[in-house]
């Protein structure tokens, strides 16, 4: 009796309880389905572009300009002239060549020399006779600083020092002594100006140089006969020209060709 109690019991207990296991089963093959069917998310592939610019200056594109063109090279030329004086009133030129080196494209040296002679001769009844002969040396040196530099020029500072000195010697027609002309002449200042190149024409290692100045100058000339010396000197301070850069053999300008 008890024992078929028992198993009416337990009979009971599970057909309550199937249909909530059915149902969780439902439910659970539900959610299942769902997420089978609910589309995954998609990830968007992220691109990074990098964009590479150069920048060109107006520099860059126009090209070096002449005086870069020199920094290097060795220019040789006409430095300009040097009045040299000779005894008392008289003066002998001497013309200075030398060269220019531009050792950096802001710092060149400059050196120069020069040099100049004169003689003459007299024929006269078949005879020859020849006249007073005179020489001038000149030494000229000199630190040229660039503070400006465009296209076809570069604005120079150049302190500079100039040495000169003459001599001549004139006969007597008969007898009796000689007579010595000499004089020296220094000069130390510093000039401005413009170095200018002629690249616009196709020749940029062509070069005049034009400036002002400012100078120390001291000249004196000495004439001796015999035991006989007669002497004169004289100091200036005072700023110069050098006007018109075409005309290169006036002594107001100097042109350079570098190498």
């Amino acid at each position: 009796m008890r024992i078929s109690l028992i198993f009416s019991a337990l009979a009971a207990a599970v057909m309550v309880a199937a249909p909530s296991f059915a149902a969780d089963d439902d439910k659970k093959k539900d959610q299942e389905s769902e997420e089978e069917e609910a589309p995954k998310p998609k990830v968007a592939a992220a691109s990074v572009s990098v964009a590479s610019t150069s920048t060109v200056t107006p520099a860059a594109a126009a090209g070096p300009n002449d005086h870069d063109l020199v920094v290097g090279k060795i220019g040789i030329g006409y430095l300009g002239q040097l009045d040299i004086p000779l005894g008392l009133g008289a003066s002998l030129p001497a013309q200075i060549l030398g060269m220019r080196y531009w050792t950096s494209p802001t710092l060149a040296i400059t050196g120069g020399l020069g040099f100049g002679s004169t003689s003459s001769s007299t024929t006269a009844a078949g005879n020859t006779s020849d006249g007073p002969a005179a020489t001038a040396f000149a030494l000229k040196g000199g630190v040229a600083l660039a503070l400006a530099t465009g296209k076809h020029y570069t604005f120079v500072l150049e302190p500079q020092a100039i040495i000169g000195y003459a001599t001549q010697t004139i006969k007597p027609t008969g007898t009796g002594p000689n007579t010595d002309l000499s004089g020296t002449r220094i000069a130390v200042g510093a000039t401005a100006g413009a170095e200018i190149q002629f690249g616009f024409i196709g020749i940029p290692e062509l070069a005049l140089v034009g400036s002002v100045g400012l100078a120390f100058d001291t000249v004196s000339g000495k004439t001796k006969t015999d035991s006989v010396e007669q002497s004169a000197s004289k100091t200036t301070i005072s700023t110069f020209t050098m006007s018109n850069p075409w005309n290169i053999f006036s002594g107001n300008v100097a042109a350079i060709y570098y190498f």
